[in-house]
């Protein structure tokens, strides 16, 4: 097994069994980000992850997959980035990033989405992605808007985790729905 797929499955066990012992008497749904929306839609004004302010020159880009638990009142915890994709960059800045993915999705806020009027508690992912511009000078139009848009899907595409109910389900050794 690769190290970075042993060091998700490690995180996905460690998270999976800290929300399971820490809410062992609520149920708790394990839902694929793809289907997240079904069960809790952000907010309107959640704050988004950002670029550091002050990193020099340089620009980075990537994702990161981040698993938490959402409560029955909206709110996240048991946060944890759980796959990264960046640029090359430094370790101080790598840590930046990561910092202000956290924070912005500790800070978030969650709706009941149309499978969940009872406001059920779930754990998921997400994915957030920061995409930097080559230059400070470059001029922003539509053009370059969807570029960008296009570029941040590529970007997203690499912090999916396909099959996060399954490792979590495996991690916790929780029968999948169905089975």
């Amino acid at each position: 097994m690769p190290a970075k797929s042993f060091g998700l499955a490690i995180l996905l066990l460690l998270a999976a069994a800290a929300a399971a012992a820490a809410h062992a008497d609520e149920d708790y749904r394990v839902v694929p980000a793809e289907m997240l929306r079904d069960w809790w839609q952000p907010a309107p004004g959640n704050p988004q992850p950002r670029q550091p302010w002050g990193i020099g020159s340089e620009h980075p880009s990537g994702c990161a997959a981040v698993a938490l638990r959402i409560e029955p009142d909206g709110s996240a915890h048991q946060i944890r980035i759980i796959r990264e994709g960046w640029t090359p960059m430094s370790p101080y800045l790598h840590r930046l990033l990561d910092q202000g993915i956290v924070r912005a999705a500790r800070a978030s806020r969650y709706q009941p989405g149309i499978l969940n009027r009872a406001r059920a508690p779930v754990y998921t992912y997400i994915v957030d992605t920061i995409v930097s511009f080559t230059s400070p000078n470059e001029v922003v139009n539509d053009a370059k808007r969807k570029e960008v848009a296009g570029f941040e899907k590529a970007i997203a595409r690499k912090c999916e985790v396909p099959d996060f109910v399954r490792r979590v389900a495996r991690a916790t050794d929780t029968p999948m729905p169905g089975h």
